[in-house]
């Protein structure tokens, strides 16, 4: 999917969920939250590297991303398709 630049900044809206993150260049973040994620990569890659391992999520693939795990995350274009990801968080209600 190649993007032009008017339209590099248009968001994915479906059925309340929107994009969550979008870059033209990688970005770099360390993941520790108290909340579960589920990742949805749209285009490009997202690798994540937990202690000496590493994963790749390509583009159409997903991830379940346990709570309070500290990990090192790259947000990655792939070729001419930009970084495009869903991110939901999923939250427990406490008893």
């Amino acid at each position: 999917m190649n993007l032009k630049q008017e339209d590099k900044y248009d968001t994915l809206s479906y059925s309340g969920i929107f994009l969550s993150c979008f870059s033209e260049y990688g970005t770099h973040c360390i993941h520790s939250k108290p909340e579960h994620v589920l990742v949805y990569i749209y285009s490009g890659e997202h690798v994540i590297v937990d202690r000496n391992k590493k994963t790749i999520i390509k583009a159409g693939e997903c991830a379940f991303i346990r709570r309070d795990n500290r990990l090192q995350m790259f947000k990655n274009s792939k070729g001419a398709d930009f970084y495009k990801g869903i991110s939901v968080k999923l939250l427990s209600k406490q008893l």
